[in-house]
Parts: structure tokens; C-alpha cells; sequence
């Protein structure tokens, strides 16, 4: 621990001659770490340089921005007042419960007691970062999903937990007259990238035929995390090499099976609303030209929908995947969702970067707004 409160602002030479005459001291007595507080500013260059001077030795700086910060904070109120004569806005809260760690892994802080012979908790300690969900460990528990890293990444859900049952069994299963002679039970096995099995307990006769059978259901297997491949955004160079929206058409109803798409009333050119403002939720099926652009190329496109007044009201992003085939055809199928309270003809746009290539004009027809 090593500190440095000269008056006024030091020049850095001045800061690092005594950073490295406590540094000196730290290395002597074979400390892993030195913690350095002091009331002067530093830049961010500097504080890089002042660690740099110390590798391998650890350091904790505490600057003039960083002390601020601490002091500012509201658990700090009355060192605030007793030492700097800034008085609180309020009295600050009191908290007995220990405050979690605010970094990833960190240990949660210890509970605080007050009383005779009262002792505070211990804090606990720094967690593994790791991207593994663990499995529960009361029976019955669900398992932690999966952490991922990268852009637009879903992390995978947990495992959902067993059932949990209690049954009363009376003399009409288990008393002399039942006919019970024998339990078979099955122990569910924890799920492992699946779902877990069930637990059953069997009532059973002499010949083994069940009276009664009683079963804990497994639980559900979670989701695995997503990272969405690498996609890029479309560009001049696609239009010109064919990229196009070739039809676009709305219906009640979309399904594509085997590569073949059936669709139910479709071709709406008009949608009627019942309220206004409204709601419409617009079914779309979008087939998209891709031209001689690189098979297995995912593109970043834009749907978006305006209104009369030409506003735009509601955007969503969109890829698209070239196909590696003679036909270079995609077909997608999407939901839009938009609202508004403007009767009229709407239109709906697909982009490519900022560049329009396939239109959907709608009229909405709603009641006058009042």
C-alpha cells in the first residue's frame, strides 16, 4: 500500500519518481501487488505507462477520477460530511445485506450483523467464468443453459425441472387386501443434452402385473445457445450482379414443406381493420433473385413498412442465404407487425443498403379516427 498526497498537481515525472521508490519497497518485501492512491490527475497514457513500469508486479492505482467516483457513491454519504463538508440530500440507507460482486466470477459481499457478540457473514467467493451451464444439484433441479459469446448470440435456456410429487397411499394399495406383493421402482436419470427420464414407482401382485403405477415426470431439455453465422450487408456490387425481389405476396396462410410452399387465400390487396388506431399483422412470403453472387453468402437485408404520408413506421432486419443451385431462388416467409391510424395505401419495402429492390403496396381500411 503506498500513497501520494502532495499540494497541487505534480508533474507525471514528479507522480512516477514516487510510484517507483514505493514500487522499490513492494518488490523488497516479494508482495505480488501494489495499491497506489493518490490525489493527482493522470491520464489514460500515463496510467498504462505507471502499470507498465511495474510488470510483473500487480497494481491497483487509485487516481483523483477514480477516488471521486468512490467517494460519490451513496454508501459514502457521511464520509462526505464529516470530511469534506458536503452534505447529503438524505440520509443514506442503511444495508445489512452483503452487495453482490459487480464483475463477472466476482464473490458476493458477507452479511453485516449488529448486536451483542454478533458476527457478519463471510463473503463468498469468486465464481469460475465459464460458458458451461451446470446441472442442478437438488433432485429434481433443471440444468443451467450454455453461455455464448458474439454479436446477436441467444445463450441456451435451462433445463426445466423434474416433477415433484407426493402421493398418500392408504389400505386400498398397500393393506393386506390390496394384493400388493411387491415395489418396482425406476429412478429417473438426469437428462445429458436431452430430457431427464421419468421416475415411476410400480405397485405390483405376486405375478407381476401392476396394480398401480405412479410417475414423476422428467424434466424438458433446454435449449442450446445460437450464434448467428457471419453475414454481410448487401452492396452495389449485388444489384449489379442480379439481386432482386421478384414477387411479393400476402396470405392467411404459409407453409413450406420438402422445399414446396403452399399458401392459403392469398394475394391480398386490401386489409380491413375493425378499431383506430389499429393493428395489422401482415403475412408475407418474399422470393428474392440472388443472381451470380457467391453460393452460401448470407445478406443482410431490410424490411420496412411506411405510411401514407410515406413515414416509416416499423423496420426489421432480414438475411438472406444464396443458394448453391442453377435457380439462384430464395424464398422466405415473414410476419410483419406494424401499427398506425392512417387509412390508406401502405406500402411495404425490402432494402438493399439504402437501396429499394422490391415494393408491397397495401391499402389499409379502418374507421375514421376520431
Amino acid at each position: 500500500m503506498a500513497a501520494f498526497f502532495p499540494r497541487g498537481q505534480q508533474t507525471f515525472n514528479a507522480i512516477r519518481a514516487k510510484f517507483e521508490s514505493d514500487l522499490a519497497g513492494a518488490r523488497h518485501n516479494d508482495a505480488a501487488g501494489i495499491a497506489f492512491v493518490t490525489n493527482q490527475e493522470l491520464t489514460l497514457q500515463e496510467r498504462e505507462t505507471i502499470k507498465m513500469v511495474a510488470a510483473p508486479t500487480m497494481v491497483e492505482l487509485f487516481h483523483l477520477e477514480r477516488i471521486t467516483t468512490i467517494l460519490d457513491s451513496p454508501a459514502l454519504a457521511n464520509v462526505r460530511q464529516q470530511f469534506l463538508d458536503i452534505e447529503g440530500e438524505s440520509p443514506p440507507p442503511i444495508s445489512l445485506g452483503g452487495q453482490g460482486g459487480a464483475a463477472p466470477g466476482a464473490g458476493g459481499g458477507g452479511g453485516a450483523a449488529i448486536g451483542p457478540n454478533a458476527m457478519g457473514g463471510s463473503g463468498g467467493p469468486g465464481g469460475h467464468i465459464t460458458l458451461d451451464g451446470t446441472p442442478g444439484e437438488a433432485p429434481g433441479a433443471g440444468g443451467g443453459g450454455a453461455g455464448v459469446l458474439g454479436e446477436g448470440a441467444i445463450g441456451g435456456e435451462g433445463g426445466g425441472g423434474g416433477e415433484y410429487l407426493s402421493v398418500a397411499l392408504g389400505p386400498d394399495e398397500i393393506g393386506p387386501t390390496s394384493g400388493l406383493h411387491h415395489i418396482d421402482i425406476q429412478v429417473g436419470k438426469g437428462g445429458v443434452g436431452g430430457p431427464g427420464e421419468d421416475t415411476i414407482l410400480n405397485l405390483c401382485d405376486e405375478g407381476g402385473n401392476v396394480l398401480r403405477s405412479i410417475v414423476a415426470k422428467g424434466g424438458k431439455a433446454g435449449t442450446p445457445p445460437y450464434v448467428p453465422p457471419p453475414s454481410r450487408s448487401a452492396t452495389g456490387e449485388d444489384l449489379r450482379a442480379g439481386l432482386k425481389v421478384t414477387g411479393i405476396l400476402a396470405a392467411e396462410f404459409i407453409r413450406v414443406r420438402d422445399g414446396l410452399w403452399t399458401l392459403v387465400d392469398g394475394g391480398w390487396d386490401w386489409v380491413q381493420v375493425g378499431t383506430n388506431p389499429f393493428r395489422v399483422v401482415l403475412p408475407l412470403l418474399i422470393e428474392i433473385e440472388t443472381g451470380s453472387i457467391e453460393p452460401g453468402t448470407i445478406l443482410d437485408l431490410k424490411l420496412v413498412v411506411r405510411n401514407p404520408g410515406n413515414f416509416q413506421v416499423h423496420e426489421q432486419g432480414q438475411v438472406v442465404t444464396v443458394q448453391d443451385q442453377l435457380v439462384r431462388r430464395s424464398r422466405l416467409a415473414v410476419a410483419l407487425e406494424f401499427s398506425g391510424s392512417q387509412p390508406g395505401l401502405w406500402r411495404v419495402q425490402v432494402l438493399a443498403g439504402r437501396h429499394v429492390i422490391g415494393e408491397l403496396p397495401i391499402e389499409v381500411r379502418a374507421p375514421a379516427h376520431v
